[in-house]
């Protein structure tokens, strides 16, 4: 199953005005999980940003700290796609994303929302 199949986005319109998809993800990770995902963000974005995903135009990855800076279990990661459908597709095919799905389906997250945006 591909990850962002299990989405509403794939359910809605496959283009946007601009023709370009911004998404956020807020991800929260269940204690003990952490390291796991920090790993498979690295991959997916090690992909995103390589030939293998010619319309990922940004993929960045971030995770919370507390005020004293310590790390916390909630990761964000923005998006942006050239191509609406044909982006997220094939980053959906992706290593990364295969792993989140996988890790997603053991029960690492907490929560997991996905956030869609058209840029203007």
């Amino acid at each position: 199953m591909n990850l962002f199949l299990t989405c509403e986005f794939h359910d809605q319109s496959s283009s946007t005005p601009s023709g370009k998809l911004l998404i956020v993800a807020i991800l929260g990770i269940n204690p003990g999980h952490e390291d796991k995902i920090h790993e498979i963000l690295k991959i997916a974005k090690e992909d995103a940003n390589s030939d293998k995903e010619p319309k990922t135009l940004t993929y960045r990855t971030g995770r919370s700290i507390s005020p004293t800076g310590q790390p916390q279990s909630e990761f964000v990661v923005i998006e942006e796609y050239a191509d609406a459908k044909v982006g997220l597709m094939e980053h959906a095919a992706g290593r990364g994303s295969v792993a989140l799905l996988k890790a997603r389906e053991e029960g690492a997250f907490s929560s997991f929302n996905l956030n869609f945006y058209d840029e203007f």
